[in-house]
């Protein structure tokens, strides 16, 4: 550290100029201070070094150092910077770069990751699920699978991506397969890992096919499309001119059948230690008819919901369940217009409707001409549990009523052409069980309510009309002035 006194100022002020006289005696102490060094005070926003960096820097100050300490010295200032980073580019902080890099991809909202990107998603991707897989299905949290089926849904490969079509089934089927996904570890080379077990996806490791193909594209297990590529016995390749890397797939969700576990079927063989993430045939089998299972009970629910179901023996109304497809319609949609045949059998789940009909009615104009006009008289509600179009369809009748959505709707749709796959048994229960909805309606209940509908019509129109007429009589007028909220008064 520098010393305290400096010398030189010292004899400055040692001079016989200052010792002569008493007219120099201010001037003395105020160069007095001046003899002592003063510490030197950081900068705001400057880091300071340490006593300890300080000393160990100018240690070598007064001595001679040879040139192999100057070496060395440099050889440990190397070691100690800091590694280069993306930051330390000047053109990484030049915004027309990032820009003109996602205009090339499109729209700068929507766009897609370039080719390094995926490369760098799909390495992180195949991190998470390698630290995830350590644990066993039943060790791992809610959050965890979560983690993992999310992950699995951007690595899951092309050739099933059929099973990530969640309009097939209700419950995504990815979703539970994420919760009994495993780990299998092959911790020497030359061992062999057999497909025909389940489905395999490289996470550590290189392995080579001994059958191709090495990944089976089918779900089904009495679909024999995939008969021929798979023969039997099965013929094992004789060079290894083919190579799987960490993200590819292996291996079958559908066992094969008439082939042995250990079968050489759709089997690779290790290069070296290696780690797989493997979902299992039996699990699949397992997870697909549960899946079907809730699917099912929910279609059942539905139809035992509406009162004239509710009687039915289950198995009459299994088999009427076993027909449903699920659709969603918007609000103020045309379910069943008035007139037509039914188009579909549709059982509510979730949602509203009104049923309307049309009545013929004369209407005064201005000018004292009476017109006749058609109007829609409300005659009832529709909810969850009701059902519409059995009779229209039995019968091919029209339906006497327009049922319109009041709020967005779930239905269970039964169409016509699949009706007709009903047994006898089920088409005489079904015919003798329901009747036409609204057909006990006389024709005075809808004259009184079309006059209860009109009369509340006009109501309406005549407060509406009374309050305008009011506020502009007391001089106020909505939108204007004083009166014009949120928005600036005109000038």
């Amino acid at each position: 550290m520098l010393p305290v006194i400096n010398y030189n100022q010292l004899k400055v002020v040692n001079d016989t100029e200052f010792t002569r006289g008493q007219d120099n005696e201010d001037l003395f102490l105020k160069k007095f201070r001046s003899i002592f060094n003063q510490p030197i005070r950081p900068k705001p926003g400057i880091p300071t070094r340490s006593t300890k960096s300080f000393d160990s820097a100018h240690a070598h100050v007064g001595r001679p150092r040879s040139r192999f300490a100057v070496k060395r010295d440099r050889v440990s200032t190397q070691t100690r910077r800091d590694p280069p980073t993306v930051y330390d580019n000047p053109l990484a902080h030049d915004i027309r770069l990032h820009i003109s890099r996602l205009r090339k991809h499109g729209d700068t909202k929507s766009a897609q990751l370039s080719g390094d990107d995926l490369v760098l998603n799909r390495e992180r991707n195949i991190g998470i699920l390698r630290n995830l897989m350590k644990k066993l299905p039943f060790e791992r949290t809610r959050r965890e699978h979560k983690a993992v089926y999310r992950v699995l849904k951007e690595v899951w490969p092309t050739e099933l991506a059929s099973i990530l079509d969640d309009s097939k089934h209700r419950y995504p089927v990815l979703r539970e397969l994420a919760t009994v996904a495993t780990l299998n570890t092959v911790p020497e080379a030359g061992l062999t890992t057999f497909g025909n077990s389940g489905l395999h996806m490289i996470l550590k490791g290189t392995v080579f096919p001994q059958t191709l193909p090495y990944l089976r594209k089918v779900l089904s297990a009495n679909d024999q499309d995939d008969a021929e590529f798979f023969a039997c016995p099965t013929p094992l390749l004789r060079h290894r001119h083919i190579k799987l890397h960490v993200g590819d797939w292996f291996g079958s969700l559908v066992k094969l059948e008439d082939r042995e576990v250990n079968s050489k079927v759709l089997s690779v063989m290790t290069m070296e230690p290696c780690m797989f993430l493997k979902i299992s045939t039996a699990d699949y089998k397992r997870i697909l008819q549960k899946v079907h299972q809730r699917i099912e009970n929910e279609k059942m629910s539905v139809v035992q919901s509406c009162p004239f179901y509710k009687n039915w023996p289950g198995l009459s109304v299994r088999k009427l369940a076993t027909l449903i497809e699920w659709r969603n319609l918007p609000a103020d949609s045309v379910v069943v217009a008035e007139g037509d045949i039914a188009p579909f059998v549709a059982f509510i789940r979730y949602g509203k409707c009104d049923v309307f009909k049309q009545v013929e009615a004369l209407k005064t104009m201005p000018n004292g001409r009476q017109l006749r006009v058609f109007k829609s008289v409300l005659l009832g509600k529709l909810d969850a549990g009701d059902s519409i179009g059995e009779d229209s369809i039995l019968e091919r009748k029209p339906i006497s009523c327009s049922v319109v959505s009041h709020t967005d709707l779930e239905l269970g749709v039964i169409t016509p052409e699949k009706l007709q796959l009903l047994d006898v048994t089920t088409r005489t229960l079904l015919s003798q069980t329901v009747g036409p909805r609204f057909a006990n309606i006389s024709e005075d209940e809808i004259h009184a309510n079309f006059i209860k509908q009109e009369m509340k019509d006009d109501w309406d129109k005549m407060r509406h009309n009374f309050l305008i007429q009011t506020m502009n009589y007391c001089g106020i007028r909505p939108g204007y002035g004083k009166w014009r909220h949120g928005k600036e008064s005109p000038a």
